[in-house]
């Protein structure tokens, strides 16, 4: 933020282009865990920001791109190395910034001081910026366990607390591993619901195909068994092929979407399966 032109709110824009660069990868991996596997949903990104004059420029070479140097470049890289996954992290500078312009609620303090290489001990913060009608992007155990949940008064809903951080961490536990079974439920599903399509679309083109009835396939059984030859007869040095004909090449079968009744009930059996484990 901030080049080729200043711009005062640079801070502003980080955090916002940040955020929004968390969310979009956590929706890509969700989307993508169907053609990569379940695990997919597990990766994280880290992010650091830090604020400060930078010299920016294009060297000359092979490789030759635009480029940013400087200390600043270095505390930057130093907060995305000693952050956490799917966090942002950003320094003392950036937090004053933010601060500066009425977004202090954005930033909390980080609790342990960060030992940075070549920078000695720093004081930093988690970014915890939250757009409308989205979740807190900073997700993490420790982030989950400062969020409080606002229940409606509603006598059908049971609230149950637990004042055990061990209890507490063992939920977060169950919930994590009950959205991984989840996630191997759906790309297992997938996988099956491709392969019952590809069975269907060959057995609607077989369906289609040229078949002998039942008079020619008994003329052929009994003109087989009324030769009265033994297997040593049949012996022939040279067996004749028919020759190619490309008409008779079965061609691709289109494949159909799967019916949504048959996906639901393939769907329960998956997770059916699942529970036994």
């Amino acid at each position: 933020a901030g080049l080729p032109d200043p711009r005062h709110d640079h801070a502003l824009a980080m955090a916002r282009f940040s955020r929004d660069c968390m969310y979009n990868f956590q929706v890509l991996t969700h989307r993508l865990e169907v053609e990569l596997g379940p695990d997919t949903a597990d990766l994280g990104i880290r992010i650091g920001l830090h604020s400060g004059p930078v010299t920016a420029g294009v060297l000359r070479g092979e490789r030759s791109r635009f480029q940013l140097f400087g200390d600043t470049m270095n505390t930057a890289s130093r907060m995305e190395s000693t952050g956490h996954s799917n966090r942002i992290h950003i320094s003392q500078e950036t937090a004053d910034l933010l601060a500066k312009f009425n977004k202090a609620h954005w930033v909390r303090p980080r609790e342990d001081l960060v030992m940075a290489k070549g920078k000695g001990a720093l004081r930093t913060f988690w970014l915890e910026i939250k757009a409308e009608g989205q979740k807190s992007v900073t997700s993490g155990s420790s982030s989950d366990k400062d969020q409080s949940t606002s229940v409606p008064n509603d006598p059908k809903i049971e609230v149950v607390e637990t004042d055990s951080p061990v209890k507490q961490e063992d939920t977060q536990k169950a919930q994590d591993l009950e959205k991984k079974e989840a996630r191997l439920v759906r790309w297992n599903v997938e996988i099956l619901s491709k392969i019952l399509c590809e069975i269907g679309a060959r057995r609607a083109q077989k369906s289609q195909a040229k078949i002998l009835d039942e008079t020619d396939l008994l003329r052929l059984e009994l003109g087989v068994l009324n030769q009265g030859n033994n297997a040593i007869d049949e012996v022939q040095e040279m067996v004749k092929l028919p020759s190619f004909e490309a008409s008779f090449e079965p061609k691709k079968a289109a494949v159909h979407d799967l019916d949504p009744v048959v996906k639901e009930q393939l769907h329960e059996y998956v997770q059916t399966v699942a529970r036994l484990y």
